[in-house]
């Protein structure tokens, strides 16, 4: 999705959408068809982030173990997590049009994630969480500057 990929890299400030007319090689009376506004749109690249990252799931050799699962996730979630970072800053902002958006993505992506992974049942759908969880920390890890102490080690 042509916006989703706009978002990402430019923000929702940084894009009209007349860039993601042009982007989508659409007319701006057809974007109008399909979405109300510049919000509607930014929305639905968000929450697409699941389907986008659970089709790249789906084609990759399962059964895997969850640090694989991590990694993997990492790696296709890298390209959206500054769209996904915009919302969740939204919602903890308490943008009524951003709140519960995080929660749908999360869920959405452990959804995909457990057909993924050896783990099977109940136990499959508690490691899929962790594995949403730690690859959404991960892409956040380096933002968060170089430490010399770990997060066990006093300062």
């Amino acid at each position: 999705m042509a916006a989703r990929e706009a978002f990402a890299q430019h923000g929702y400030a940084g894009v009209n959408v007349a860039d993601i007319c042009s982007a989508a090689d659409v007319a701006k009376g057809t974007f109008y068809r399909y979405f109300d506004s510049k919000e509607a749109v930014f929305l639905a690249a968000a929450r697409s982030t699941v389907e986008a990252v659970g089709e790249q799931l789906d084609e990759l050799p399962a059964p895997m173990s969850e640090p694989q699962a991590i990694e993997k996730l990492k790696l296709l979630l890298a390209p959206m997590a500054p769209l996904l970072l915009e919302v969740a800053t939204g919602e903890l902002r308490h943008q009524p049009n951003l709140m519960g958006v995080v929660g749908v993505i999360t869920a959405g992506l452990a959804s995909r994630v457990v057909p993924r992974l050896r783990t099977r049942g109940k136990a499959a759908r508690l490691a899929a969480w962790r594995v949403v969880d730690a690859a959404l920390v991960g892409l956040l890890r380096p933002t968060l500057g170089s430490s010399t102490s770990s997060p066990s080690s006093p300062d």
